[in-house]
């Protein structure tokens, strides 16, 4: 079974919000007409698999409708994907930077041929926390992280064409006023090259849809240092209340050379109620050197069963010792 409907007066929008994952049985055509009195002119699409519905709104309004209405039905559903970090390996991105990590001591995350650097947060319980993962194959060197209930950073020191760069993972908790000192001073941890890349849970014009009081302090600090606003063009941020709107409060900050190009993407693949911003900087770290080995390049495993089947010696005596491979 695969089903669509779409109801896109207009696919052209700059921003939409995530998709919403239905795991529930549900009638497909019934659905889609329920989902259609819900939307609002800019319509929707919806995708039916074996195992899930995907539906895709066109606003904020019509995704906290939809988002309230499932709850209030008890559908089962996510608006994520899934653990496996399906968006993180199809882009095949080579470090990655989480904010709001909710680990805790005894979390265990390992993904294969990635180091992960954590910096969870230092109540010991499961909120706040931030996390760094970086590909094996690229030369580098872990930072101390900053465990403190203002700031949680993971960060590392790696060098891009040639030069020294730091790039920390922050996240920078709500509901206090914006840590700028602490900041100042983790900033002097670093080289004098960074990229920071955090959940600041601050706006302001520069980069939000409006100002507040954290994001004039940030501000004045970013001025201050003469740093650079790295944002993507669309909300990071998708609450379903509906006394709240979609902003961005996801992006970066750094002091990168001009010679370097760097361009922010949003990722239509959330990891919860806020979606993923690629970055993208027009240059190559330093990779690591290959590992010395005496069978280089690619082994032919079918070939060399096929060779050890067919030239192996097995019906011998115990007291007589052949060559046991025919040259």
């Amino acid at each position: 079974m695969d089903d669509t409907n779409e109801n896109i007066p207009d696919k052209n929008q700059t921003s939409k919000p995530p998709p919403i994952f239905i795991q529930a049985q549900l009638n497909f055509n019934n659905f889609c007409i329920k989902i259609n009195e819900l939307t609002d002119s800019t319509g929707f699409d919806c995708k039916s698999s074996t195992n899930k519905l995907k539906l895709q709104t066109y606003s904020a309004d019509s995704y906290r409708t939809v988002i309230n209405y499932l709850k209030e039905n008890n559908v089962s559903f996510h608006s994520y994907q899934s653990k496996e970090l399906k968006a993180f390996r199809a882009k095949k991105i080579e470090i990655a930077l989480i904010s709001e990590t909710h680990l805790v001591k005894s979390s265990t995350l390992k993904i294969y041929g990635y180091e992960i650097i954590r910096a969870d947060h230092p109540g010991g319980t499961a909120h706040g926390g931030a996390a760094l993962i970086i590909s094996n194959q690229i030369e580098h060197s872990p930072l101390l992280p900053l465990r403190s209930c203002n700031i949680q950073s993971a960060s590392i020191t790696l060098k891009i064409n040639s030069v020294p760069i730091s790039i920390a993972s922050c996240y920078f908790p709500p509901g206090i006023s914006f840590p700028t000192p602490e900041l100042i001073i983790f900033l002097q941890s670093l080289s004098h090259c960074y990229i920071l890349g955090a959940d600041f849970n601050a706006k302001h014009q520069t980069w939000s849809r409006s100002t507040n009081t954290r994001g004039r302090a940030l501000h004045n600090l970013i001025t201050q240092k003469h740093l650079k606003v790295l944002s993507s063009p669309s909300p990071t941020y998708w609450p379903s209340h509906a006394n709240r709107h979609p902003d961005t409060i996801d992006f970066f900050i750094t002091n990168l050379p001009n010679r370097f190009t760097a361009n922010a993407t949003n990722l239509n693949d959330p990891a919860s109620d806020h979606t993923p911003v690629l970055l993208h900087i027009g240059a190559q770290p330093q990779m690591k050197p290959n590992r010395p080995t005496i069978t280089p390049g690619f082994t032919n495993w079918n070939k060399f069963r096929d060779i050890l089947s067919k030239k192996t010696i097995l019906n011998i005596k115990l007291n007589h010792l052949p060559t046991l491979i025919v040259q």
